[in-house]
């Protein structure tokens, strides 16, 4: 399953964590390098989030493909990452960072729902 495709799941949900993204009140683009997948959009200034099409946004972050699946699967602590240089960010990642563990937690879910029902 592709990075869009777990978001789009995460974002089918409709409690409370999902509105919770709302809160960063940014965009950001995760990029994977050598564009083995295609880039994600979230739209985290409205509520519901919402993802957008392009990589326009306020923020850029760029993985290695085995952080990516990481990330996917709700396992990567984005701002433990960065600080060890394992992915790089551009714009004020900080907007951002107030509400990754909410996504994390999100995709570890979605990833849960995968695995027993591939």
């Amino acid at each position: 399953m592709s990075m869009r495709e777990r978001v789009e799941r995460v974002l089918k949900n409709e409690g409370t964590a999902v509105q919770r993204l709302g809160e960063a009140g940014t965009s950001i683009t995760f990029t994977v390098a050598g564009g083995t997948q295609e880039p994600v959009t979230l739209l985290l200034d409205r509520v519901p989030p919402q993802l957008a099409a392009g990589t326009d946004s306020e923020i850029t972050v760029e993985l290695d493909a085995e952080r990516a699946q990481r990330f996917m699967r709700g396992e990567l602590v984005l701002s433990t990452c960065l600080i060890e240089g394992g992915a790089t960010a551009r714009g004020p990642i900080r907007k951002y960072l107030v509400v990754d563990p909410i996504l994390r937690r999100l995709l570890a879910v979605v990833e849960a729902q995968h695995v027993v029902t591939p």
